[in-house]
């Protein structure tokens, strides 16, 4: 017999990226799909909707950090192995730094999953010589809906049908 909450869990984390996916397709958002992962570590990290702040933030960061990734990959003219692993090196270093002295303001895991999300879209939409800014903002939507109307919204709806 499955339980209450695992229906529950099926209809609000079904429903909603499930909605999301089809809606994306009539607004011009390609990226849509990330704001599954977004939600994913909001609902395995978060402990409460004030969470979501600062996994925004640092989803967001993981954004920006990749412009600066792209630029860094640009300029830099030496072996492009060598230069990728230096560029992701001290960047992923950096954030960890920065979140080690900012844990109230900026979540670790959100920045480290922007980031990851973002040079996973961004870096072949550059390539192709793409617009990388529609992509940032496609991003940046996609990861917010995630986090707020998947995760915090969603995880919520869950709660409330899965109380007895």
């Amino acid at each position: 017999m499955i339980k209450r909450e695992t229906w529950a869990t099926v209809v609000g984390i079904s429903t909603i990226p499930a909605l999301w996916a089809v809606l994306t397709n009539h607004i011009s958002i390609h990226t849509g799909t990330t704001a599954m992962a977004a939600a994913a570590v909001y609902v395995l990290a978060a402990k409460s909707p004030k969470d979501g702040i600062r996994m925004s933030i640092g989803e967001l960061l993981g954004i920006v950090w990749t412009m600066i990734t792209l630029w860094l990959m640009k300029t830099l003219t030496f072996n492009a192995d060598i230069a990728t692993f230096l560029i992701l090196f001290v960047m992923v270093a950096v954030i960890i730094i920065i979140c080690s002295f900012l844990p109230k303001v900026i979540d670790l895991f959100g920045w480290l999953v922007g980031y990851a999300l973002a040079l996973t879209v961004l870096i072949p939409v550059a390539q192709a010589g793409g617009d990388t800014m529609s992509y940032c903002i496609q991003l940046a939507v996609s990861f917010l809906v995630g986090i707020w109307c998947v995760g915090c919204v969603g995880g919520m709806i869950i709660q409330a049908i899965a109380k007895p």
